[in-house]
């Protein structure tokens, strides 16, 4: 047996306090390791102060030597050398029934020491052994896993050691485990398949991982990665190590990431149907009471919610100076708040909702904020580990790709729709001033053409000419609106006011009247459309231009519209004037669908009509 592994080369193996036997041990060396046995000399005065600090193996000790051995043996293993004449039996039956100390008769003939090295040597080398052991338990004892030995010999194969990490993973005692088989770890829900896998791997002496469900002391369920191995002794099994670990965190995190890729893939489900089976699969996951998505502009509002907090249901909003989240979004990783009584105490988040814990991750859509996904629980608090925090990061990273690719999937529907537009624009508005123009110039090739025939010609073309500029508008004015420009109303009102021909018309605008986020060019083109549709179509006399209750709209004194065509007015080619192209009051619902408005029309005080346009971003001073 190996015994190098507690050797320190620089430690003396024994301490020796007579000089007659300074060179005893010289050339001796400890048994089964090329390590020399080094001896050190100790003068008598000395020794009791060399025997209490001294690392060595063992004390040499003779008849002339002050210290009594079996005192000093309860310090450092002692090897009594002296003549059996110079000892009364009964001494020598004491020296027998000391643990420590190794009674070595000395022959007559002072020069032959071969007994006192041979029991040394062997004295040095037990000692290493113990030592090699005992640091070879501390280190079992200190491993961070369970680690048993069960015996081989035995038929149930029951343990014969436990670690101190077995007993902090599973809550018995060595005292309890040792002589049982470790099967006292399983309970209902553990698989027998794994268990036999395991067993298996006994019966045929091969090593096998496996993840079990076992149960401590308390009842408590945890997961287990359970390895056991053999040990040999020569070529005979002698005993199994097992090696055991808790890795419940891991096994919920992979089962949680899994569950997370089967409901994001699921043809079956919608967006809203993934987010609520997603907040019950964190809810889970981290055991708690409440999952949410929310929506944050000037104010917090719940998108969706899996929770049993009142206050925190699908559509309740609230002001986000008491939120958690108004922290989440400042954080450039997740937040997590592990006890909000003592962490968040004097925080008004904590008085308004009285959350035990939370954690939650910001929700980015195109680098722009949209909200927050979180998880809390009303009663309980607990810590949130970094596997649980990243996968409130994944789950807000699927939020944000989602959202990113709903909002591309529309824009494409958009683009398509337009294009869709455009090619009845091509095949039917345009055919027929073109078929008339046509149909003309084969009059004058004939030859039966007058001055009314160039006309009619003429007004064909006029007319395609109006047509293809209104298509070029919408294909330019159409385009999403991606970096809007703080525009002031009431210029913007009046620059357009100045380009529609319409002398006997008034504008009313206020010059206070707010700012409002849009393409400056584009909003001019909206207002230049809709002023000169009152004028042209309503007979209008005045033009009011505001924002009403965060609304903004255009109305007139005019004859208005009736209501049952009101429904029909911003469809492409719907005009109640034959030299209209009808494209005007479509151009305007494209520039507000490109902007993300709205637009309705109605009646106005005056009698005319109204337009209305719907989350346009107000400018406050």
């Amino acid at each position: 047996m190996n015994v190098e592994y507690a050797v320190d080369p620089g430690r003396p193996a024994a301490v020796l306090a007579s000089e007659a036997l300074a060179d005893a041990l010289h050339d001796a060396a400890v048994p089964e390791t090329d390590q020399p046995l080094h001896a050190e000399l100790v003068d008598a005065n000395a020794l009791e102060a060399a025997v209490a600090s001294t690392t060595a193996e063992c004390i040499v000790l003779t008849p002339d030597d002050p210290p009594d051995p079996i005192a000093v043996a309860e310090t450092l293993p002692v090897v009594y050398y002296a003549p059996r004449s110079d000892l009364a039996d009964d001494r020598v039956r004491e020296f027998a029934a000391a643990a420590d100390v190794d009674y070595v008769p000395a022959n007559g003939d002072v020069g032959d020491h071969a007994l006192l090295r041979s029991r040394v040597t062997e004295r040095v080398a037990a000692e290493r052994l113990r030592d090699d052991r005992d640091v070879r338990a501390e280190a079992m004892d200190q491993a961070g896993v369970g680690i048993t030995v069960a015996d081989a010999d035995d038929p149930d194969e029951s343990l014969v050691y436990v670690n101190r990490g077995f007993e902090t993973l599973t809550g018995y005692s060595a005292d309890e485990a040792v002589g049982d088989n470790c099967r006292f770890l399983q309970g209902e829900d553990t698989d027998p398949e794994q268990v036999a896998r395991l067993r298996q791997a006994i019966d045929e002496d091969y090593s096998e991982t496996v993840e079990l469900r076992n149960y401590r002391a308390d009842g408590t369920m945890f997961w287990n990665r359970v390895t056991v191995a053999p040990v040999y002794d020569d070529d005979d099994v002698s005993h199994y190590v097992g090696i055991q670990s808790d890795v419940t965190e891991t096994v919920a995190a992979e089962r949680a990431h899994r569950r997370m890729v089967e409901l994001t893939a699921d043809p079956d489900l919608d967006f809203e149907a993934k987010v609520d089976a997603l907040l019950e699969l964190g809810r889970e996951r981290f055991d708690v009471d409440v999952g949410f998505l929310s929506a944050i502009d000037d104010e917090f509002e719940v998108v969706a919610a899996d929770s049993a907090h009142p206050g925190l249901q699908p559509g309740a909003t609230e002001p986000m100076s008491t939120t958690y989240c108004r922290r989440t979004i400042a954080a450039d990783e997740p937040l997590a708040v592990e006890d909000a009584a003592e962490e968040w105490a004097d925080d008004p988040a904590y008085d308004r909702w009285e959350l035990a814990c939370y954690v939650g991750a910001k929700v980015e859509v195109d680098g722009e904020l949209y909200g927050t996904l979180c998880f809390a629980d009303t009663e309980k608090a607990r810590t949130f580990s970094e596997a649980e925090k990243t996968f409130v990061e994944l789950l807000a990273a699927w939020v944000r790709y989602e959202l990113e690719r709903r909002e591309r999937e529309r824009g494409l529907e958009r683009e398509n729709a337009r294009l869709s537009k455009f090619a009845s624009v091509v095949s039917h508005d345009l055919r027929n001033p073109l078929g008339i123009a046509q149909g003309h110039l084969q009059v004058l090739a004939e030859g039966d053409g007058d001055e009314e025939t160039v006309a009619e010609i003429a007004t064909a073309l006029d007319r395609m000419e109006a047509l293809i500029e209104d298509v070029l508008t919408l294909a330019r004015d159409g385009e999403v609106v991606d970096d809007p420009e703080v525009v002031s109303l009431a210029a913007a009102a009046t620059d357009a006011r100045r380009v529609v021909d319409a002398p006997d018309a008034t504008l009313d605008v206020a010059r206070d009247a707010p700012n409002v986020r849009a393409d400056p060019e584009r909003l001019q083109t909206v207002l230049e459309n809709l002023f000169r549709n009152s004028v042209q179509h309503g007979d209008a006399t005045t033009l009011a231009v505001g924002v009403d209750d965060g609304v903004l709209y255009v109305a007139d004194d005019g004859t208005g519209i009736p209501e049952d065509d009101r429904e029909n007015v911003f469809e492409h080619g719907y005009t109640t004037n034959e030299d209209g192209t009808g494209f005007g009051l479509a151009i305007v619902e494209e520039i507000a669908d490109a902007h993300g408005w709205t637009v309705s029309l109605t009646e106005s005080d005056a009698g005319g009509a109204r337009f209305e346009f719907h989350g346009v971003d107000v400018v406050d001073d």
